[in-house]
């Protein structure tokens, strides 16, 4: 991606996209906590592709409370979701929430403030702290393994030669990362214009926000701040079953990998050498870590290699 042209404006206004699907407890707490907000959005997009409970009464209710709020009914699958909330805002931010997080009150400022003190535009994208604190405690053995097969980790929100990548949660200080979590995470609207979501990512589309934000920090830089201040609740339902799960994990982080981390065929070995540390440690506990969605990713990789083939349920059109 070319670099971008910066631009001398500041933004003003700010638009929040929640994606929901049949989960209207979470979303009425959500759009509750954006009423809330000592620097109120300017309009609120909910994209709905519920098909057993429809939004309506949800967004009513937070209309009530002073919120301009539209619903915008949809089909499943988060980047299609997403995409939509994009082409319906109206500010020069876009904010991306999941229905089940719950915003400070003054976690949209703190955002905006971050977008302010950069009138060069030099900034495409910004994300909050995650309160409390989700990381897990892990033990050395844990961290020792991630560290020697290239594995998911946390610590400093970077992608690995591997394509796995290392969580950066809720950091102490604002911190520049390489992608930013699906949970809340914005941009400006002149990186929207450019970069979309992958629609070839279907239903739960796991890793679409990785995907995405690491092609805007390409190009652009993307900050983290701990004075925007959430609470992601982690509401069950909506997520597939254990081997579909997997399943979606191997193919696109391949796909990501592919796409967006290999840059020669020596590349291939730091991947390779990443799987093979994943289905080690499938192999420890082959039922409750989901072995049989690892070997299904797989044959599905393996697939694509060979044929190009994307595996039933994705499509739609590659991102630029």
């Amino acid at each position: 991606m070319e670099s971008p042209r910066p631009t001398s404006l500041a933004p003003h206004g700010v638009s929040v996209v929640v994606c929901t699907l049949d989960r209207p407890e979470p979303l009425a707490e959500c759009l509750r906590s954006l009423a809330a907000q000592r620097r109120p959005p300017d309009d609120v997009l909910v994209v709905d592709a519920g098909r057993r409970a429809p939004a309506d009464g949800v967004v009513a209710g937070a209309a009530a409370h002073g919120l301009r709020v539209r619903r915008l009914a949809s089909e499943p699958g988060l980047p299609r979701q997403r995409n939509r909330g994009i082409d319906a805002a109206e500010g020069d931010v876009v904010l991306f929430l999941d229905d089940d997080v719950v915003l400070d009150p003054g976690y949209l400022q703190a955002l905006l403030d971050v977008y302010a003190s950069d009138p060069d535009g030099r900034i495409g994208g910004v994300g909050g702290a995650q309160v409390p604190d989700p990381t897990p405690a892990e033990p050395w053995h844990r961290r020792a393994w991630t560290r020697l097969f290239l594995l998911e980790s946390y610590g400093r929100g970077r992608v690995k030669r591997s394509g796995h990548v290392e969580y950066c949660l809720s950091p102490s200080a604002p911190v520049d990362v390489e992608f930013l979590s699906g949970c809340n995470m914005s941009f400006r609207r002149a990186v929207l214009d450019r970069v979309r979501f992958d629609e070839r990512l279907a239903g739960y589309a796991l890793g679409e926000d990785i995907e995405m934000s690491h092609r805007v920090a390409r190009a652009w830089r993307l900050v983290l701040t701990p004075a925007a201040r959430c609470d992601h609740r982690h509401v069950a339902g909506g997520r597939p079953a254990r081997d579909d799960f997997r399943a979606m994990a191997v193919f696109n982080k391949y796909l990501f990998f592919r796409e967006q981390v290999a840059r020669r065929p020596a590349d291939w070995l730091w991947y390779a050498w990443a799987s093979l540390g994943d289905l080690l440690t499938r192999l420890r506990a082959p039922r409750r870590r989901g072995l049989r969605g690892l070997l299904r990713g797989t044959r599905h990789v393996l697939r694509h290699v060979r044929r190009g083939a994307l595996p039933p349920g994705y499509g739609g059109p590659v991102p630029a």
